[in-house]
């Protein structure tokens, strides 16, 4: 969790943001933030909560720079969770070596039965 310094300073880079909307340097700064204190979800709820506000009479090059901006963030999140899945670990040579020799003693059990029944 974010300490409240890291708290203090997603707010000002916010407030930095929706001051000038056209500028990138302001929204780099505030998703870099957001993204290196965990604050992602946080982040992309403002903007839809600043779309919302901006309503439907806005500027149409405004509410696209803010979707944009969502898609954005919407995209780090994704790499994030992608970056932090596990990949499922291959096999080992135990295991594999465990399995064969299950299958060769299954083989054999199955080649005395056939052979005692014969």
């Amino acid at each position: 969790m974010a300490d409240p310094a890291d708290h203090a300073t997603f707010e000002a880079l916010w407030k930095k943001v929706t001051e000038d909307l056209d500028d990138d340097g302001p929204h780099g700064a505030f998703i870099e933030h957001a993204r290196r204190v965990n604050l992602l979800p946080e982040a992309a709820r403002r903007y839809r909560l600043y779309k919302d506000e901006l309503g439907e009479s806005a500027d149409p090059a405004v509410l696209e720079r803010v979707d944009k901006r969502l898609g954005g963030i919407t995209m780090l999140a994704m790499a994030e969770l992608d970056a932090q899945r596990t990949e499922p670990t291959p096999p080992t040579m135990g295991r594999v070596l465990t399995f064969v020799a299950v299958f060769l003693t299954v083989a054999a059990i199955i080649g005395l039965f056939r052979a005692l029944a014969g």
